[in-house]
């Protein structure tokens, strides 16, 4: 696989999955579905209902207790890790940084699987890495030790290094956390402009105007089973949010974002 997304069609298939924790407590229960490039794939569903794990399966950090993800014909499972890295990049939830690294250290880590150290190692995987920072508002702090930034700077940082990895699955775990609106919408732009380059995303979303507004499908997790996996039947009725949510909506309601950014890019 080159450092570019291709022009080929990825595919990834989970068939069956589920997942089981301490005392056989069911985590995810019997989840399938199958998406391909081009596709941005809101995760939603009430705290404990499986998203992060289903995230952490899809990149191959948690083996499914049964069923199996196949990635581009390949079970994740048997692909080696260098591999993987390649074709996954994951953003977990509260990411950390050990190191008292720069930003720009920090961020060309998500080129690793293309290169042997972790400084880019050419003008062109150096480019890529300032056009992301750049389109996040980063560059300005390139230099500044990630753990001197603000948690909503760091968040910025750790997407930057999810996004430059170029690869083919994009695992977005709550990627808002501690971000302004209008980083927010940033963000989901970034993550929709992945996907227009080929790339599969998933995003993990509690906002349900974002995840309705920039997400292609939603698959909706409740008590570890996927519930609904179809947008418009989801956003369309009501009871889903009654019985999972617990909320009541009006059923002629909208789901407008009342404001907008430059270079804003959203579903259709």
């Amino acid at each position: 696989m080159s450092d570019q997304l291709s022009e080929e069609t990825h595919q990834i298939h989970c068939e069956e999955i589920s997942f089981f924790g301490t005392g056989q407590s069911i985590i995810l229960n019997e989840v399938s579905f199958q998406a391909e490039s081009r596709q941005v794939l809101g995760i939603i569903g009430p705290n404990g209902s499986g998203k992060s794990s289903l995230l952490r399966c899809l990149a191959g950090l948690i083996r499914p207790d049964l069923g199996k993800i196949v990635v581009d014909g390949i079970d994740i499972s048997s692909m080696a890790l260098h591999e993987r890295a390649r074709r996954i990049s994951y953003l977990p939830a509260n990411p950390f940084m050990a190191w008292p690294i720069s930003v720009m250290e920090a961020v060309s880590l998500g080129r690793y699987p293309h290169s042997r150290g972790t400084k880019p190692n050419n003008d062109e995987a150096r480019a890529l890495i300032m056009s992301q920072l750049t389109a996040l508002g980063l560059d300005h702090l390139r230099e500044r030790s990630v753990n001197t930034l603000s948690s909503g700077e760091q968040m910025r940082v750790h997407l930057s290094r999810l996004l430059v990895t170029n690869a083919s699955i994009i695992l977005a775990d709550e990627p808002n956390s501690n971000l302004d609106p209008k980083y927010q919408l940033q963000t989901m732009s970034a993550l929709r402009e992945s996907s227009s380059r080929g790339a599969i995303v998933f995003i993990v979303l509690h906002d349900l105007a974002l995840a309705a507004n920039f997400c292609d499908e939603l698959y909706l997790l409740n008590k570890g089973e996927l519930v609904q996996a179809e947008k418009k039947e989801l956003l369309g009725n009501p009871k889903y949010f009654e019985e999972v949510f617990e909320l009541e909506r009006e059923r002629d309601s909208q789901w407008n974002i009342p404001w907008k950014i430059q270079g804003y890019c959203r579903a259709k």
